[in-house]
């Protein structure tokens, strides 16, 4: 049903035709772009190696393809992107061609969808520019030839203009329905999206004035509706595996204090130092809260002790954070793409065409461009106030968590189309011939231009990370000569790379250059001396050596940093027992079963210490609760058998002395052992 339409609205413009042919022209445009693009990628690693979140949506959405569909956790990341793999890997296999090649058709129809929007809010031309600003812009194709979200969100973000540039013309339910259920996709993508979700239910209820309150609410009611019919699900499937009704996530708390604590900086840092790794977000964020609070926790309660951490630190420090928020402000506009994983600047250096567009079109070129347009069409602000608000209202969503680059992305469409509207300004200066207007308009983009493209610290660490990130991923492939390429241009361009030198010691390690990997331990351990890595891997290489007190040394490091740390806890438990103090080892074997009930390394190692005291009874006990924990533990078989032999248990001891040696057929002593339980036996009878 079409309802009225506004009477400030754009001219309806050429004809429906030429309308067509254009948006088939920037979508030919936009997909031969980024057809080339993917072409120049593929024989290159970057085509083919999955790093950071891109591996970790990869993954998750294999297991989705193979079947688990609802999961067994309440949502962490964002989960419409790996069900969006998940149905491309049911059709098509895992593969990455089709996932990037689909994303590439979404991200063209996304610049189609910018032009529509574009022409619906301001005129055909500026519909066409910011379709073809779209088209051409670099970032815009390197993030759909990414295994990332930003794909989707960019799409959603340009759908969801789109659809309310139509609904200034013709408010139909099924528009309203649709700008629901898109902005709701978007939030499934990108969370904090959800804050527009008042904005637009307000705007729809202001903006059509003309027609009655009621038909104004049952409008809104409408696209709350389609909002509705796509977080509900989402909603129920958190409740029903984790028993939190999350509509979207449960990293709110997390993210908040990675952008709000005192040692924020406006980017991404993960909350372990060195772990920037996707797959250990969440353990992360729940082991620290935990230790902190000393009980386990649900996720809800995970978020909340971060959210109340930072919190606190912006009461106590209320004048740290309003310069922290400045930073991130000027993180926003800035004219560099703020990466975490993957880096736009080593993409280019395998990439003619990125390196060649991103010379002219780049996010300091569309901002300066985008504050011409606001400034040229201010008169027209009853009508565009939702997209200054739209803009705004995302702008302070990232602002108040940290900046990256792809968090931008969703952004990008409205800045193409105010771009778009101060190019249409600056043509019509020079037909107009009016060089005063025109000096005054260059101007405004000049000052802009300066702010925007003013250069950041630290230059080349994008490109170490990409190139560090590359090498982790081809190491753990087991392709040691790539990985020693990569993290080896890595520490190159960022000598000081702490984490850089940890990875290219595990390398080395791994390739048995020991005394190489110690000197690229030593060095991170110079740089970063709370690198709990690091010393464990010093520590073994020493153990290796024989050197317990110096591994010693480090381990005693480690679980200072990391006293929850069951592993080191144990391994400096072992390490102690071999020098000669069984009694701190104890303590530690008893940390560690605190830490990690189910450590059944630990209850047999305690055993073995309680045993060689003399303390057969809690010896035993333990024994039997490691075999609960894992009944595969030849050890504990082999000495529980030996202490039950010696209590005169002897057909027990024997099924443990039996089950020791069907484990490890080689265990001599095993057999001795069981030889002399059944001789007793025999004499017995």
């Amino acid at each position: 049903m079409q309802e009225k339409i506004r009477r400030n609205r754009v001219p309806s413009g050429p004809s429906h035709q030429r309308v067509w042919l254009v948006n088939l022209a920037i979508f030919s445009l936009a997909l031969l772009l980024r057809g080339i693009y993917l072409l120049e990628l593929e024989a290159t690693p970057l085509f083919s190696v999955l790093l950071g979140d891109g591996r970790q949506y990869y993954a998750w959405a294999a297991d989705i393809a193979a079947g688990d569909w609802l999961g067994r956790e309440a949502f962490y990341q964002a989960p419409l992107y790996p069900y969006f793999m998940a149905v491309l890997m049911k059709l098509f296999g895992l593969h990455v061609w089709p996932i990037r090649v689909t994303q590439m058709l979404l991200g063209a129809t996304s610049c189609v969808l910018v032009a529509i929007a574009g022409r619906r809010f301001f005129s055909h031309r500026v519909g066409l520019a910011a379709g073809v600003l779209m088209a051409l812009y670099p970032p815009a194709f390197f993030f759909a030839g990414l295994i990332q979200k930003t794909s989707l969100s960019l799409f959603f973000a340009s759908a969801l203009l789109a659809l309310l540039g139509e609904l200034t013309h013709h408010v139909r339910r099924p528009w309203l329905l649709l700008s629901g259920v898109t902005l709701g996709c978007l939030a499934l993508t990108r969370e904090n999206a959800l804050i527009l979700a008042p904005l637009i239910a307000v705007w729809i209820l202001i903006y059509f004035e003309d027609s009655p309150f009621a038909q104004r609410s049952n409008w809104a009611a409408w696209f709350a509706l389609g909002l509705a019919i796509t977080l509900a699900p989402v909603g129920l499937r958190n409740l029903a595996v984790s028993g939190q009704l999350l509509l979207t996530t449960s990293q709110l708390g997390p993210n908040f204090f990675i952008g709000n604590n005192p040692e924020a900086n406006g980017r991404y840092q993960p909350l372990r130092p060195g772990r920037e790794d996707a797959r250990v977000e969440r353990q992360d964020a729940r082991e620290l809260a935990e230790a902190d609070l000393g009980r386990r926790l649900t996720a809800g309660e995970v978020s909340r002790y971060w959210l109340v951490r930072s919190l606190s630190y912006i009461r106590s420090q209320p004048g740290h954070w309003g310069n922290l928020l400045l930073r991130k402000a000027v993180l926003l506009i800035n004219a560099r793409e703020i990466v975490d994983t993957e880096s736009i600047e080593v993409y280019r250096e395998h990439s003619r065409l990125l390196r060649g567009l991103g010379w002219f079109l780049h996010f300091g070129v569309l901002g300066p461009l985008a504050v011409l347009g606001l400034w040229a069409t201010r008169d027209q602000w009853r009508r565009l106030w939702i997209l200054y608000a739209i803009g705004l209202t995302i702008a302070i969503s990232l602002v108040v968590f940290y900046i990256m680059a792809r968090y931008r992305m969703p952004m990008v469409p409205l800045v193409a189309i105010f771009a778009a509207a101060g190019l249409g300004q600056l043509y019509k200066n020079l037909r107009e011939r009016a060089a005063a207007p025109l000096l005054g308009n260059l101007a405004i983009v000049a000052v802009f231009a300066a702010v925007q493209n003013w250069p950041l610290p630290v230059q080349t660490l994008p490109r170490a990370t990409t190139y560090y990130n590359l090498g982790v991923s081809l190491l753990e492939k087991h392709d040691l000569p790539q990985a020693h390429i990569f993290l080896e241009r890595a520490l190159q361009i960022r000598p000081d790379f702490a984490d850089g030198h940890f990875s290219l010691g595990n390398l080395l390690a791994e390739s048995g250059e020991a005394s190489s990997a110690m000197e690229h331990y030593r060095e991170a351990l110079t740089l970063d001396p709370q690198h709990a890595e690091a010393h464990i891997q010093m520590a073994r290489l020493l153990a290796k050596e024989g050197k317990l007190a110096q591994a010693i040394r480090h381990y005693r490091v480690v679980v200072e940093l990391e006293p929850r740390n069951a592993a080191a806890h144990v391994n400096l438990g072992y390490l102690l027992i071999q020098n000669g103090q069984p009694d701190e080892a104890a303590k530690h074997f008893r940390a560690a079963i605190r830490i990690a009930p189910e450590h059944a390394m630990a209850h047999n190692l305690l055993a073995n210490v309680l045993a060689h005291q003399g303390r057969r009874e809690e010896a035993i006990r333990l024994y039997e609760a490691a075999l609960s924990i894992d009944s595969d533990l030849a050890d504990a078989h082999f000495k529980l058998g030996v202490l039950l032999a010696e209590e005169g248990r002897l057909e027990l001891a024997r099924r443990h002395l039996e089950k020791a040696i069907l484990l490890l057929p080689g265990f001599a002593e095993a057999h001795s052992q069981l030889a002399a339980v059944l001789e007793r036996q025999r004499n017995a009878d």
